[in-house]
């Protein structure tokens, strides 16, 4: 049987500024997905924003689905919250676009890994396996090699001794850290297929 899918298509105030949001999740969206979703678009640090709704405080309710609060497609939310300085904002964007290309890197490690899990257990005939991993190995080190060269960026940044404010230098420490888990993974797959080949 299908999953659902659920969608939300919501306009966003902040201050003369429209955003347009669609959120798309097998799950009820949350208070706190949209905020995610509003950080990554106004750059405003997550914890400075403030999302209204008839009078509700949406943004003390972050682990709520948006449907308690009777928010669904076509709604309009009115967002608060104070925009960065230029400078804080170049990083902040530098910051965020690392993470989305970490996204895309960690989306085809988990390809690979499910590619490899299914030779592993006999789902692809061993002499074709056999063929084939030294191509899934190839791929698991390139990907590494993205991850830390990603990793090392954002040393730089954060050696460039800009004034992060606490928000962006707590974003940027959990980018650092999806990044080391994700090597580790790449590190722990090699070592599997190593073994095989």
């Amino acid at each position: 049987m299908a999953k659902r899918l659920y969608t939300l298509k919501l306009e966003i105030s902040h201050g003369s500024d429209r955003h347009e949001i669609s959120m798309y999740s097998e799950n009820q969206p949350t208070v706190g997905e949209l905020m995610k979703e509003l950080e990554r678009k106004t750059r405003v640090p997550y914890s400075k924003i403030q999302l209204l709704f008839k009078g509700q405080k949406l943004h003390l309710h972050s682990e709520q689905p948006l449907a308690k609060f009777a928010i669904f497609t076509g709604n309009k939310l009115q967002m608060i919250g104070e925009r960065l300085s230029p400078s804080q904002d170049a990083v902040f964007r530098r910051i965020l676009g690392i993470g989305k290309d970490v996204d895309l890197v960690v989306k085809s490690l988990n390809e690979s890994t499910s590619e490899f899990s299914m030779m592993e257990s006999g789902g692809i005939d061993r002499v074709m396996a056999k063929e084939y991993l030294p191509q899934v190995l190839k791929r698991i080190r390139g990907m590494k090699h993205d991850l830390q060269t990603f990793f090392n960026v954002l040393v730089e940044v954060e050696d460039e001794k800009y004034e992060l404010l606490d928000d962006v230098y707590k974003h940027l420490a959990h980018v650092k850290q999806y990044i080391t888990d994700n090597m580790q993974k790449c590190d722990s797959l090699d070592e599997k297929i190593s073994k095989l080949i």
